[in-house]
């Protein structure tokens, strides 16, 4: 049995616009194919962070060779977003961290930032089993806060740790326009 619990507080990092609220759902499905769902399953949510290790996972069947290059699998203490990198390397201490995350971002299938998004995008529709789509206002929120990772991306350049450029590994729809994409 279910039990509502309405504590605890959204991420503050990327400012939700007004339409967005705090939801939860939780989908099993048993061995035999029985699916049970609750609460909020049937409502679409923007995976943001969550997307890292499909990403990751994208990336190794892609080039396993380059992301292990890249991009270390040790844990870290430190917090998601912090600005680490391992001292010996200067690669991103595992991939799901934003340092990580950008690294493996980077790594994506194609020669231009329209390409690597596209690929991503292809690539995250196939976990997903429906084609995914971008939440323009989520999407406008982050570009408005994203200093931290431009700042990772830099570091991460400045050590050769991005197949790519900073700001297309911080955004690989960058060749698109600024205003909200659907």
């Amino acid at each position: 049995e279910l039990v509502a619990d309405s504590e605890g507080e959204l991420h503050a990092g990327i400012p939700q616009p007004d339409d967005a609220h705090a939801r939860f759902a939780l989908a099993v499905t048993t061995v035999d194919g029985t699916t049970v769902t609750s609460d909020d399953a049937d409502l679409e949510v923007t995976i943001q962070s969550v997307v890292k290790p499909w990403i990751y996972a994208a990336a190794l069947r892609h080039d396993a060779g380059a992301v292990h290059d890249r991009i270390g699998v040790e844990p870290t203490g430190e917090p998601f977003d912090a600005l680490v990198v391992e001292a010996e390397t200067g690669r991103p201490p595992n991939p799901m961290v934003n340092a990580g995350a950008l690294a493996t971002t980077s790594l994506a299938s194609g020669e231009s930032a329209e390409a690597k998004w596209s690929w991503l995008l292809d690539g995250l529709s196939r976990f997903a089993g429906r084609e995914l789509e971008l939440d323009a206002g989520i999407l406008a929120s982050a570009r408005e806060t994203s200093f931290r990772n431009r700042s990772i991306a830099q570091l991460l350049a400045g050590y050769g740790r991005l197949a790519c450029g900073p700001e297309d590994a911080v955004e690989p729809i960058s060749a698109r326009p600024r205003e909200p994409v659907l």
